[in-house]
């Protein structure tokens, strides 16, 4: 089983800063040398400024975390999602039994928003595929675009275009471009690296990622990501 240690650290104007780690497991299984399935089995062990997550927190982020195991097939158009069915029934089960007494309006939005995800198979691997390390995991070596929830801030989804340098070297890097989804008139510009050091089997071990995105009458704002494998 592979691990990967992930670290983010946020950074925005006026010079706060917060540092979120947390460890994601996946597995792989290979036919011969070729990788045929992938399956994540889920992070723990959240921390924020190195102390644990909240308690309304906690819940939200167990019921997100109760859809794991997410196992994914390999074919000749990609990865495909192939139990759905029973991350469905893991959700439902979550709900009715964790969150039954739970009455913090915080909590009962968390829900309603994650039921409307659990609608359909096409729904659920939209939104889970804002992730970045799935989309990460996955598609690393196609993908010309990359989602990167809430940055700088939830009112300001960006699209982020990757143009991969020309250069074959160690780590392979990639460049970043911000495009805003909609018209934000404070929105001025954004820029980044991705870089990705893989092992002799062609899986990563280690991810660097920076962001930069300057708002108007704000200032900068920055994101920086680690995440590393760990072998066991």
């Amino acid at each position: 089983m592979n691990k990967y240690y992930c670290q983010y650290v946020y950074q925005v104007p006026q010079g706060y800063s917060s540092t979120i780690s947390f460890i994601e497991s996946i597995e792989t299984k290979y036919f011969g040398r070729q990788l045929s399935d992938i399956i994540f089995l889920g992070l723990h062990g959240a921390l924020v400024n190195k102390k644990p997550i909240s308690p309304a927190s906690k819940v939200a982020f167990d019921l997100g975390q109760s859809v794991y195991p997410l196992r994914f097939q390999k074919s000749e158009k990609g990865y495909k999602l192939t139990n759905f069915d029973e991350i469905k029934v893991r959700w439902e089960d979550y709900c009715e039994t964790a969150c039954r007494e739970e009455k913090s309006d915080y909590i009962k939005e968390w829900i309603k928003r994650s039921a409307e995800v659990m609608k359909s198979k096409e729904m659920f691997l939209h939104a889970i595929m804002q992730g970045t390390f799935l989309q990460l995991m996955l598609f690393r070596d196609k993908q010309k675009e990359l989602s990167v929830p809430n940055f700088p801030n939830p009112n300001t989804p960006l699209r982020w275009q990757l143009e991969k340098s020309l250069l074959e070297a160690t780590p392979q890097v990639w460049y970043m471009k911000a495009q805003p989804l909609e018209e934000k008139s404070y929105f001025v510009g954004g820029y980044g690296t991705l870089e990705v050091t893989k092992s002799q089997w062609g899986n990563p071990k280690s991810i660097h990622m920076e962001l930069r995105v300057e708002m108007s009458n704000e200032g900068y704002y920055h994101k920086m990501a680690d995440i590393n494998l760990i072998e066991e």
